[in-house]
């Protein structure tokens, strides 16, 4: 990142009331270090509140107003998939878009590498990848994570060691394309990556640390497994998403 560059954030956020104080404390340390390290970086958070039934959105009223380039948006589409295209709608006047999850899983500090290998390899979309020995992701979702990487490699020739990882960047010139995607849930996340690998984007990925969830997951290993896996075939079988 050696000329001035743009990225807007997108965080979808449901029921997330006990994680807000977590974020607040990583968020200001993010902006600590771009400050420090990456001060051509400009940088905007878009956190979509998607429904939530407890404090969440008063609590996020609360952060915002604490934070300047932090901007909450409200996705009344019920969804993972929702939430996030409703981001990418307000962020595609950055030049760069990511995406994180708000449940302090993933670390914020991760992005500037993610965009820096971006930029420098001239990527169109880069993962951070979770799947390894140091990640603290339970071993039921890196089971089934890890069928989906056998599947898309077997069907699309897909080299990624993880399709569904809840962190990425891409060029904000791709977000038109990905927001006529239909998936409104959480299989969003593996449609993407079909959909990026059937166009033959650019894609990379670099392992990132992944720490344990605070409070409860929204991911259903059945229900959710299944549309996942139906995604999966069908993109690698039929070309179809």
């Amino acid at each position: 990142m050696t000329q001035k560059t743009s990225l807007g954030i997108v965080v979808p956020c449901f029921n997330e009331e006990h994680n807000v104080a977590n974020f607040e404390a990583e968020l200001s340390q993010f902006i600590a270090m771009a400050s420090v390290y990456y001060p051509q970086l400009e940088i905007k958070f878009y956190i979509v509140e998607n429904n939530s039934t407890d404090r969440t959105a008063e609590k996020l009223a609360q952060l915002s107003g604490k934070f300047e380039m932090v901007q909450i948006l409200s996705c009344k589409i019920q969804g993972y998939g929702a939430a996030l295209k409703h981001g990418f709608e307000k962020a595609r006047e950055h030049q760069f878009i990511s995406f994180l999850d708000f449940d302090n899983t993933y670390p914020m500090a991760a992005l500037f590498k993610l965009l820096t290998e971006l930029e420098e390899k001239k990527l169109d979309l880069i993962y951070g990848a979770r799947l390894h020995e140091d990640s603290e992701i339970d071993i039921i979702r890196k089971s089934g994570n890890k069928l989906y990487v056998v599947i898309l490699k077997a069907l699309m020739r897909s080299n990624l060691s993880d399709v569904c990882s809840g962190m990425r960047v891409f060029k904000s010139e791709l977000a038109n394309s990905i927001l006529k995607l239909e998936k409104n849930d959480l299989a969003f996340s593996i449609q993407l990556t079909s959909y990026a690998l059937l166009n033959k984007w650019k894609v990379g990925e670099l392992p990132i640390s992944y720490r344990k969830r605070v409070g409860y997951s929204k991911l259903s290993v059945v229900r959710d497994g299944i549309a996942f896996l139906w995604v999966a075939v069908k993109a690698g079988v039929f070309k179809k998403l």
